[in-house]
């Protein structure tokens, strides 16, 4: 009997008692699979399968949805709702795959119809993903089911570590499925701000300590122009913010480092550089630097000397690419990205939603030569 002749396909989120099964899935399609991860690379979650699949769910910020025939996984789908209000009717979808057994039987597009229908029943609006440019048989599928290119990012993955590993880039892919004509948030004008020389700034990494004076920058950040994905009632509280921060200093792939100027009490934050290497081995050659300064102290070099500071750290990482996004409603921001040095590389239609309104992502790169 063939597999198309056999038991039907029942497809279904998981659940944890389905975690062992489904890692093991994954990582067996994995291996039959030629653009999906590299040899020995798991799933962050793949060591606490079960308690993760129950948070996921009870959280419904994403899903796991799994193909099964005969009791066995034969396919899954793995997409995850944006972390900020704005955000969370974009469905990003991160893992996908078929075991090879099983394809050309119409199990992906089930899985994908069942995702358009989980998202659509939680009000979402956007389904996107990313794929190898090379990789011309997805490129096809998704085009097939709706999804729109909105532009390559450049050299965003490597084949290994070594000197003259092969660079991939990817194809930003997205399906607008809510028709509704939002009018676009428009850019507020730039802060004005005060003299050069009002200031003296000194720069030095974040450490636990600054965790109060860290959390207060970010709330006065996000209450001035321009709007950001991230609103000021959803910094966490003090407690939660510190425990946050605390595991970001922990980890080698992030580097904080503030600017900061004598205030009463202590020391205030005027600016921020992150930057952040990804944890899968392929891409840790890509590094987000984002770089935010208080509305009041923009135009004085702050945000230029951070930039420099978090670029030092990703070339000393041995990263060739830096990335970076921001919200079309951000021009003054776009500007400065340029000015860095950065190119724009795509537009995520639709990314964010502020009421009846909706602002486009802005994804910028640049792509690092040796000095």
């Amino acid at each position: 009997m063939s597999a198309r002749e056999g038991p039907p396909v029942d497809i279904r989120p998981a659940e944890p008692d389905d975690g062992d099964a489904l890692i093991a899935a994954i990582e067996t399609i994995d291996r039959e699979t030629e653009w999906l991860a590299a040899p020995g690379e798991r799933v962050a979650w793949a060591e606490r399968p079960a308690a993760s699949l129950a948070a996921l769910r009870d959280r419904g910020d994403g899903v796991y949805l799994i193909a099964r025939r005969g009791g066995a996984i034969v396919g899954y789908l793995g997409a995850f709702a944006g972390q900020y209000r704005s955000t969370r009717g974009v469905l990003s979808i991160h893992h996908v795959g078929v075991r090879q057994a099983a394809r050309r039987q119409g199990i992906a597009s089930r899985l994908l119809a069942a995702l358009e229908d989980w998202t659509r029943a939680r009000g979402g609006h956007r389904l996107d993903l990313t794929v190898d440019v090379d990789n011309a048989p997805a490129r096809a599928f998704y085009a097939r089911h709706g999804f729109l290119e909105e532009g390559v990012i450049r050299d965003a993955a490597q084949d290994g570590l070594h000197d003259g590993a092969r660079r991939h880039s990817y194809l930003a892919l997205a399906k607008l499925i809510d028709g509704a004509a939002w009018p676009p948030l428009v850019g507020e004008p730039p802060a004005r701000r005060p003299p050069a020389d009002s200031l003296t700034v000194r720069f030095r990494p974040i450490v636990e300590a600054d965790a109060a004076a860290l959390r207060d920058w970010e709330i006065a950040l996000l209450a001035a122009p321009p709007t950001m994905l991230k609103q000021p009632d959803e910094v966490a509280d003090p407690a939660g913010f510190a425990a946050t921060l605390r595991e970001l200093l922990a980890s080698p792939r992030h580097y904080l480092v503030g600017a900061r100027i004598d205030a009463a009490g202590g020391e205030r934050i005027l600016g921020l550089v992150a930057a952040s290497a990804r944890p899968q081995p392929r891409l840790q050659g890509d590094v987000g630097m984002i770089v935010n300064v208080l509305a009041e102290c923009r135009g004085l070099g702050i945000g230029r000397r951070l930039f420099a500071i978090g670029e030092d750290w990703a070339r000393t990482r041995g990263a060739h690419r830096l990335s970076t996004s921001l919200p079309a409603c951000n021009p003054e921001g776009a500007r400065f990205a340029r000015a860095l040095g950065f190119a724009p590389e795509v537009v995520l239609r639709r990314y964010a939603r502020f009421g009846d309104r909706h602002v486009d992502l802005l994804g910028f790169a640049k792509l690092l030569m040796p000095r």
